[in-house]
């Protein structure tokens, strides 16, 4: 019975919904490693219900009954697993707390679907190397770091130098693809913001580049009325929506996500600059993933839009 990871099977008419994980080595050849969570509610957990069971049993008795429809599956902590451990053997990933299930099943349900789990491990950058758990490697060779610019303006004092370093801990990243520069025109596709967006339009509160657009809305329009809307509009708790920093944005989409580097626009990051700005960058023009700038946290520039991040520490 052919299955994919992530989906439902039981074993016999009445048996417990299992998630399919893959094939691993057990005391039998060909034992096939198998993980579920009956309460859809639980987080990922050691141990959680892990049960072996033989290919024979399940081409015989098994039923595929459709996805697994967990907030948190268990493949995506053994994918950060991978993800993490191939290139830097000493990072340790955790188990993803209950903020982070609870948030990504509340987004759902609120119709904001384009948040997608994330670990980042504590981490501290330089131009030359990135230290993690004691050890020290190099960047690897395809990896575009933030440009020189940056590294100067810590130096200088411009921006703090907690900007070199990552917290540890799971976050939760707005993959939506952000669009190409069209005169401020442009928008988010099938952005799931939209609607809210028009509702702080409509009152007055922000003034993006079109109608429900990201692009023309500032920092402080986002940390005065945006975060707190989707908060406030799906029960989260306060100061949980911000925007990546540029590390985050630069070590998120060299990992995974190196379609955060090819729109000719740019984006908003959390990172402060002197006494009124903010950072920003991403623009396939000036670097893609490399790009990082500075903008007045106040202004509405119709070049600028903006990625959510859940934050969990």
């Amino acid at each position: 019975m052919p299955l994919e990871t992530g989906s439902l099977f039981r074993v016999g008419p009445t048996g417990d919904p299992m998630e399919y994980v893959g094939y691993a080595a057990g005391e039998n050849p060909g034992e096939v490693v198998v993980v579920g969570r009956i309460n859809p509610d639980q987080p990922v957990s050691e141990g959680a219900l892990h049960r072996i069971v033989s290919p024979q049993i399940l081409a015989q008795e098994g039923r595929k009954i459709g996805p697994f429809g967990e907030a948190f599956p268990y493949a995506s902590y053994i994918a950060h697993q991978h993800l993490w451990q191939d290139q830097f053997p000493a990072v340790e990933v955790p188990y993803p707390s209950q903020a982070l299930v609870d948030f990504l099943r509340q987004t759902k349900e609120g119709g904001i679907t384009m948040f997608e789990p994330y670990f980042l491990p504590s981490a501290t950058f330089t131009q030359e190397h990135i230290r993690m758990n004691g050890q020290t490697y190099s960047y690897p060779e395809e990896w575009q770091k933030p440009e020189d610019w940056f590294y100067k303006q810590i130096q200088e004092k411009k921006v703090d130098k907690r900007a070199l370093t990552l917290p540890g801990g799971w976050v939760a990243i707005d993959t939506t693809l952000r669009p190409d520069y069209d005169n401020g025109n442009q928008q988010y596709p099938h952005d799931p913001l939209r609607p809210l967006l028009e509702t702080l339009e409509k009152a007055g509160k922000i003034a993006p580049s079109a109608p429900g657009s990201r692009f023309g809305v500032s920092p402080d329009d986002q940390e005065a009325e945006v975060f707190p809307l989707i908060e406030s509009t799906l029960n989260l708790p306060p100061n949980t929506i911000t925007v990546p920093t540029a590390l985050m944005f630069n070590v998120i989409g060299n990992m995974s996500h190196p379609e955060f580097g090819t729109a000719s626009t740019y984006e908003w990051f959390a990172d402060a600059f002197g006494g009124v700005g903010r950072l920003v960058g991403g623009s396939s023009g000036y670097g893609g993933l490399s790009s990082v700038y500075r903008s007045s946290s106040s202004i509405r520039d119709d070049y600028i839009g903006f990625r959510l991040l859940g934050r969990f520490f």
